[in-house]
């Protein structure tokens, strides 16, 4: 009798106590059975929260999947079939500095660059390049500017809705006792499956940092060991152009009253202290060593006196790091200003001569939204068109016509993406109707986040459907999001972006972590950067994240300002393991997350974590390379493909108008059936109709349901 549910045990002690002889009603114990044992009904309330969210979904998915965008990660693909495994391969499909092309399989070099396509016709409308092939049409932007605008303005309005975050809560909330649950029922299992796993460990599983800038990738000790170096044998070189004349890097010192004997890590000056902590002022300060931006210019520029020697010098030694390393891997971030066009050139010819290219390191290329500075101090620009020109013009000639641009078509197969980075908690101005076009944006106020967000995505959608009929490499959109300022940062983001780095002001929105959850949109989090700027590390929201099953991974952002060894990565694991007592089973998920989320080639992934990684739960894993158990990765899948039925469940019915209101279940039992017909007869739906996770959207979408009287409706979209 333990089996059955407390009520049926006390109807049948009433009844025995009563007459013993009096048969029990076993129909009323059925439906007393069903109640006990049944999830909570799904009421009018939450089939409209779900609704909401669902649409919420649909927006995401115009710009994911219908804008030309590089693959979305693994989480966020269609269903891929056993038949699509990825041939592994240790090193990329391309050569670093000479043209090529694969034939047979194999990557062979070739005399000539790709030809040009005269047929193909650029042009710069509105903000936005748009290429006229003659084979494959036009190639615009799909989404325009209003509309975006009119998809955040909707966001926003559901995720600040009561009701919307009341279910999003429930729903995480379920989501960390299912994941409890989980490890009192099969931590053993998971320890004893890693131990029957030969050779892997922690240590030799790969591990991707996706989110660290190139300019402070280097530890403190490593960057003084250099300049000392320097300083002793290269003091003669010609390093900078001051005050009217050359100085040699001794002058340099000289005039800064500094000798290498005098250089010690507290003089450097580099790292992040208690006086950075809500100062991004004071942060930016320690790019300048030993308080000088003469040896920032010297040292951590590309574009200097010395042609970036300095820089490239003290990259191939953390090239050869990484190597020793053989398992960390990194995606260093280059900036990309857009005060002219010849920035593409200089960084390629930079790349190309000095030969910089690691197995372990690819680039990305990070925008910092600085238009309000060029426009004061930069000629001819005049508008936030001039800066949005800059960066993408010289992309679209080079996919055109490569020879036009070699070593910037050399640069472009080690770049996997675009980045967008500044100080999110400055103010701004939002922009909620009528955006104006980049044109018309002359004035000396820098645009919104979202602004930058919308332009970026556009460019790079119409780039890449470019770059895909030419057969070139494609790029994502990673940007820098909800580190610091308002929540529309990080909807925009929602929106438009693959993934973000950073997210910690998700913990004020459950409805934004559980979009962010359904949609596994990846998060590069750096607990011990946010610690240094922004936020406490026992309060950092990571290890919430994850116990919920959002797409997180660890990354540095930067080890010159936040680390001590020459294995930052480690550091930021080690740190997480002794704060929040990760197992290795959850160090390991998190570093084959990174994997997924990074930007290297599927061939190479495929070589890290298995051929099939592209499935989904353990039909993906490889635990001989991952060292992740497959029961592991099936409770991910199992519970991600539960929370998504629901809210396709749960919305489609709201869709259909067929839920009558009903009483809270506290009202006392509701019927065995969940939602009754609107009309007499009619069946109850027990399948879902066609949501965001199914490839028809409701006819709604755009103006919401007009009976909900929720989030979404066309009554008053003001935020």
């Amino acid at each position: 009798g333990g089996s059955e549910p407390v009520a049926v045990l006390q109807m049948r002690r009433a009844h025995s106590e009563k007459d013993l002889s009096e048969e029990l009603d076993e129909a009323k114990l059925d439906v007393l059975r069903h109640v006990a044992v049944e999830e909570t009904p799904v009421t009018e309330e939450t089939a409209r929260d779900a609704a909401e969210l669902d649409k919420c979904v649909q927006r995401r998915r115009k710009y994911l999947w219908s804008s030309g965008n590089k693959s979305p990660t693994y989480a966020q693909q269609s269903p891929v079939t056993p038949s699509s495994s990825v041939t592994p391969s240790p090193t990329p499909p391309f050569l670093p500095f000479s043209p090529s092309e694969i034939v047979d399989g194999k990557v062979v070099e070739v005399k000539e660059y790709p030809k040009d396509t005269p047929d193909h016709e650029i042009r710069f409308v509105g903000g936005v390049f748009v290429v006229d092939s003659p084979m494959m049409g036009e190639y615009r932007a799909d989404v325009s500017c209003g509309e975006f605008y009119q998809d955040l303005r909707r966001t926003m309005k559901a995720i600040g809705t009561a009701s919307v975050n009341s279910t999003a809560t429930k729903r995480l909330m379920l989501l960390e006792a299912k994941f409890k649950m989980y490890l009192l029922l099969n931590e053993e299992k998971e320890y004893l499956a890693q131990k029957i796993n030969p050779h892997r460990d922690f240590y030799n599983v790969r591990k991707v940092d996706t989110h660290i800038h190139h300019s402070a990738s280097m530890h403190q000790k490593h960057l003084l060991r250099f300049i000392k170096k320097k300083l002793k044998i290269d003091g003669d070189r010609i390093v900078i152009f001051r005050d009217g004349k050359e100085l040699t890097l001794k002058e340099v010192f000289q005039s800064l009253r500094m000798t290498a004997y005098d250089l010690s890590l507290d003089m450097l000056d580099v790292h992040a202290d208690n006086s950075t902590l809500h100062r991004f002022d004071r942060f930016n300060l320690k790019y300048n060593p030993c308080g000088s931006s003469r040896l920032r210019e010297i040292f951590l520029k590309t574009d200097n006196r010395i042609e970036g020697v300095y820089l490239a010098g003290i990259t191939k030694e953390l090239f050869q790091d990484y190597t020793e390393a053989k398992y960390q891997m990194s995606e260093l971030r280059l900036s990309i200003y857009g005060r002219n066009k010849d920035e593409w050139d200089k960084l390629a010819k930079w790349i190309v001569k000095n030969k910089l290219y690691c197995d372990n390191v690819r680039w990305m290329v990070q925008v910092p939204r600085l238009y309000h500075i060029h426009r004061k101090t930069v000629p001819n620009m005049n508008c936030f068109s001039d800066m949005l020109r800059n960066i993408f013009a010289p992309l679209f000639e080079v996919t055109k016509d490569p020879s036009s641009h070699p070593e910037l078509h050399l640069f472009l197969q080690q770049v996997v993406g675009f980045d967008s980075v500044d100080d999110e908690s400055l103010g701004e101005i939002k922009i909620w109707r009528q955006p104006p076009v980049p044109d018309e944006w002359k004035d000396d106020n820098n645009p919104p986040y979202s602004y930058y967000a919308y332009y970026m995505w556009a460019n790079i959608s119409v780039l890449n459907k470019f770059r895909r009929e030419r057969g070139f490499g494609e790029f994502s959109f990673r940007p820098h999001c909800g580190e610091a300022g308002e929540l529309d940062h990080v909807v925009a983001s929602f929106l438009c972006a693959e993934s973000i780095n950073h997210g910690i002001t998700m913990r004020r929105s459950p409805s934004l972590q559980y979009l962010f959850y359904l949609e596994q949109i990846g998060l590069a989090m750096s607990p011990m950067s946010n610690n240094a700027l922004f936020l406490q590390y026992d309060r950092n929201p990571f290890y919430l994240y994850f116990k919920r099953g959002l797409n997180v991974s660890l990354s540095t952002d930067d080890p010159l300002q936040f680390h001590f060894t020459k294995e930052p990565l480690i550091e930021e694991y080690g740190m997480a393991k002794q704060v929040w007592k990760y197992s290795t089973v959850d160090l390991c998920e998190i570093a084959r997350n990174s994997v997924l989320q990074s930007g290297f080639e599927d061939c190479v992934k495929a070589h890290w974590i298995g051929p099939d990684f592209r499935l989904k739960g353990h039909l993906g894993n490889n635990i001989s390379r991952t060292n992740v158990p497959d029961i592991r990765l099936e409770f991910r899948h199992d519970t991600l493909t539960e929370e998504r039925a629901f809210i396709a469940r749960s919305a489609s019915i709201h869709y259909a108008g067929i839920l009558h209101p009903m009483k809270s279940p506290s009202h006392g039992p509701q019927p065995s059936s969940h939602w009754v017909g609107a009309k007499v007869g009619a069946a109850p739906i027990v399948q879902p109709l066609h949501t965001g996770y199914f490839p028809k959207p409701p006819s709604d979408l755009a103006g919401g349901s007009k009976t909900s009287g929720g989030a979404g409706d066309g009554v008053d979209e003001s935020v």
